[in-house]
């Protein structure tokens, strides 16, 4: 999912599919272009990105795109876009629809649903779907 980097860490929330006995986590700038690829642990329990390259040197500041690559006994089980949180900067509400900003995108539109609170994000080249948890983040992954 594509993630807003400003120097702070990126909290990333992966999913061990079954069989999976490695993972990684790739990282994709704005044009597409892979700039790391990082084993991660092997848990379903959050973790921080950097956004630092092998040397230390932090990446630009800038959206990038997060994907989650699982593997089994050396065969791909799956590469799907990472969740990411976003923080909820505002919540209004204007002509009749709730809208919320989150730190880096525009103003998105939410709905309740059985499964939970679900907004809309339209970004420039996607469209993604944020889960709202009731911390006051946006957990952000594909429609």
């Amino acid at each position: 999912a594509p993630a807003y980097f400003d120097g702070a860490p990126i909290t990333v929330a992966p999913s061990i599919p079954t069989g999976t006995d490695e993972m990684f986590l790739v990282v994709y700038d704005d044009t597409g272009a892979q700039v790391q690829r990082q084993a991660i642990p092997m848990s379903n329990e959050p973790f921080q990105w950097a956004g630092v390259g092998e040397d230390g040197t932090p990446f630009e500041t800038g959206t990038y795109s997060l994907e989650i690559e699982s593997r089994g006994q050396g065969e791909l089980l799956s590469a799907v876009p990472a969740e990411t949180y976003a923080r909820i900067t505002e919540a209004r509400n204007e002509t009749g629809a709730t809208l919320l900003v989150l730190a880096f995108f525009a103003a998105i539109i939410f709905s309740a649903s059985v499964y939970g609170v679900f907004a809309t994000v339209s970004l420039p080249t996607t469209e993604r779907t944020a889960k709202i948890i009731t911390s006051g983040i946006a957990r952000m992954g594909e429609k």
